[in-house]
């Protein structure tokens, strides 16, 4: 699966969960648009897709080079023709702007991973010069946690936001000039960023951050960020509410309201117990519910049902299958011929000069402007007994005048009738080796089409590694 296949599915994931959200915010729980949006995160980041025996989405075709057509006697070259395609759709191989996107990209994810990288290392400079927090109120809840990772809390004077950090060695870091006295605030503060902590809500932001990075120039990626990261915060705060139970909803929602915010553009690789979207997490705290069965299992079945959509792929064609579609699909020259599959409108759209205009076709105008040729082909033991008497045919042309489309006119030489049968036993050896011949095209046997099974196969399994 190439970079564009993957972010234009991931960008159609994007959508689906934005509206699924503006549509169900209040009635499913939070945890679930989370869970949404990692598997989202994945489809973004995993360059290949899970083998179904079904696809939701139609993925494009694949046009790979399978075979050629050449004039018997003439040495097939890179690049050949493949009949039924107008001559004047053949374009150059590579154009400027190929070679210049990807190093765009690059440096456009080079740039976005250093500024994650510069504000994680000043981070995590910051929080260096902290010290034990020995407050006993913090103590007592520390103590009463289980956890398999070593859990410390700390204090810190460069903060003004309680916040998490670490993932194997958790920490959290308490500003040093937060009030204690309130120990049920208190209970709340801890509460939220040991569930950040028990959930691995820093890996979580650490892949969000993957994401932007690798699909900078998506506009979807962004919002995936920004909205990601809002729900991961309204997860958690949903868990301290199940955690401490429902009469804390009003005493945590101010807790919420009085901690100082941290308003920072910075990227933070650590979750922290600020006022990020305050009125919408206030307001999902007061509306929260416990969630009901028919609830939970809606969302199960929704990030099930999404997840399996977007990250199916139809099972490849056996080796077997491809070949027998030789003579039911066109042969067509990887670079003179691009499509792809529409999912909005779901219709099949066809490039002739290398991608820079599409238009529309249905199979049956495919097949009408591009006839499907009927090919029939050699075996090696057909060939070989066929080469027998051309040896003889080619003896008996020396000193006679003859015409190619390679050479022109010429006289037929014994070199020349030496070449031509090297030619031909060159071809019984691929023959022999299962490469494919075709003996005739539509009933004319002045035309040769060749194609390697073992391409076919190389190709297939590139696309299961990538796709």
């Amino acid at each position: 699966m190439t970079l564009i296949q993957m972010t234009v599915s991931g960008g159609v994931f994007i959508l689906f969960i934005v509206v699924v959200r503006a549509l169900a915010f209040h009635r499913l729980p939070k945890g679930g648009f989370l869970a949404l949006w990692e598997m989202a995160a994945l489809r973004l980041l995993l360059p290949f897709t899970i083998s179904l025996p079904f696809s939701v989405f139609a993925p494009a075709r694949n046009l790979p080079v399978v075979g050629e057509y050449l004039a018997v006697g003439e040495t097939s070259s890179p690049g050949t023709q493949a009949a039924g395609i107008p001559a004047d759709t053949l374009v150059p191989a590579e154009s400027a702007s190929s070679a210049v996107l990807p190093m765009v990209w690059l440096a456009g994810t080079a740039l976005i991973a250093a500024y994650f990288m510069i504000s994680y290392v000043r981070a995590r400079r910051r929080f260096c010069c902290s010290s034990p927090d020995t407050t006993p109120a913090v103590q007592r809840w520390l103590a009463s946690q289980k956890l398999r990772r070593p859990l410390k809390v700390r204090q810190s004077a460069l903060i003004s936001s309680p916040l998490t950090y670490g993932i194997l060695c958790p920490v959290i870091l308490l500003p040093q000039r937060m009030e204690r006295g309130d120990e049920a605030a208190l209970t709340h503060i801890l509460t939220h960023e040991y569930i950040h902590i028990r959930r691995f809500d820093s890996v979580a932001k650490l892949v969000f951050a993957a994401v932007l990075c690798v699909h900078w120039f998506n506009p979807l990626a962004w919002v995936m960020y920004v909205v990601a990261n809002r729900d991961l915060e309204l997860s958690c705060d949903e868990r301290v509410i199940d955690t401490l139970g429902g009469r804390e909803k009003a005493p945590y929602a101010l807790t919420l309201i009085n901690m100082e915010e941290t308003r920072s553009r910075c990227f933070s690789p650590y979750t922290h117990f600020s006022k990020l979207a305050i009125e919408e997490r206030i307001e999902a705290i007061m509306k929260y519910k416990k969630a009901s069965v028919s609830a939970l299992i809606l969302a199960v079945v929704l990030v099930i049902g999404a997840t399996t959509a977007f990250a199916d792929s139809a099972n490849p064609a056996s080796n077997e299958q491809q070949d027998r579609q030789l003579n039911t699909e066109p042969i067509i020259d990887e670079g003179t011929l691009m499509s792809y599959v529409n999912p909005v409108d779901g219709k099949t759209y066809y490039s002739f000069d290398n991608g820079k205009t599409f238009e529309a076709m249905t199979d049956e105008e495919f097949e009408q402007r591009f006839p499907v040729p009927d090919v029939e082909w050699w075996t090696y033991e057909e060939y070989a007994a066929w080469l027998e008497q051309e040896k003889v045919n080619l003896q008996s042309m020396l000193g006679e005048t003859g015409s190619t489309g390679g050479r022109g006119e010429f006289t037929w030489t014994q070199e020349i009738i030496d070449e031509t049968i090297a030619m031909y036993e060159g071809i019984l050896q691929e023959i022999k080796e299962g490469k494919m011949y075709s003996k005739s095209v539509d009933g004319d046997d002045t035309l040769m089409m060749s194609y390697d099974p073992a391409d076919i196969a190389m190709n297939a399994e590139a696309e299961d590694t990538v796709s």
